[in-house]
């Protein structure tokens, strides 16, 4: 549903104090959010909980550094 990605996006902001990235494909909803390098474990924790109500998620460590994602399929969102 629109309002479970809504809500993942939301929390993830909060907790990271970082706009969250969105990027809709045929398959579902992909939502990123840069980490900061001086993540604290509270942050940490949050952040955990918001990406696992996705169907998936994980972390990438890209050149600009390290950023969380959570995707959620399409017949998840109306």
């Amino acid at each position: 549903m629109r309002s479970r990605v809504e809500g993942i996006a939301a929390r993830l902001s909060r907790a990271l104090k970082t706009p969250v990235r969105r990027a809709e494909g045929p398959n579902g909803i992909r939502l990123e959010a840069d980490l900061p390098p001086d993540l604290t474990e509270t942050e940490r924790k949050v952040t955990l909980a918001a990406i696992s109500d996705a169907d998936s998620f994980g972390h990438e460590r890209t050149r600009r550094g390290d950023l969380v994602w959570a995707f959620i399929n399409s017949e998840d969102v109306s």
